[in-house]
Parts: C-alpha cells; sequence; structure tokens
C-alpha cells in the first residue's frame, strides 16, 4: 500500500471484497505470501482467517524471507 494511504483500511477493503468474490467463485483456499518483516499486514491476514502454512527463504530481492499464509474459505451457504 502507497505510504499516503496506509491507515485509511483500504488495504482491508481490497481483502474483503478479494476473498468474498473467491468464495463467490467457488474457491475454498486463498494463499498469499507476505515479507517476514511485514507485521502489520501479517495481522491484517490473520484476522482475516490465514493461517502460516511455510517459509520461502531469501525470496525477495533483499534476501528477506516469505510467509506463506493459507485461509480456509469454506463454501458458503445460504445460511451464513
Amino acid at each position: 500500500m502507497h505510504p499516503e494511504w496506509r491507515g485509511r483500511r483500504v488495504g482491508e477493503r481490497l481483502l474483503s471484497h478479494l476473498l468474498e468474490q473467491a468464495r463467490s467463485l467457488g474457491a475454498v483456499t486463498a494463499t498469499l505470501e507476505v515479507r517476514v518483516g511485514n507485521v502489520v499486514a501479517q495481522n491484517l491476514y490473520r484476522r482475516y482467517g490465514f493461517l502460516e502454512v511455510g517459509r520461502r527463504p531469501r525470496y525477495y530481492a533483499d534476501n528477506e524471507d516469505a510467509l506463506l499464509l493459507t485461509a480456509y474459505l469454506g463454501r458458503k451457504t445460504p445460511d451464513a
């Protein structure tokens, strides 16, 4: 997120919308990677049910590791 837009919940709204779109299309999981040092983003993803499932050592050009996170979206039911 561009620094001028941080703290305005734009990223959270985008994530929420994308996860809902994925569910509506039948997706049951969502996976992403995030820098080990990006604790703010990690906290956001964890609020949306993402769990750490792996790590990619030296994934980024500056050799920082990436955490692999997956959310289990399940199927949307009429009562949900």
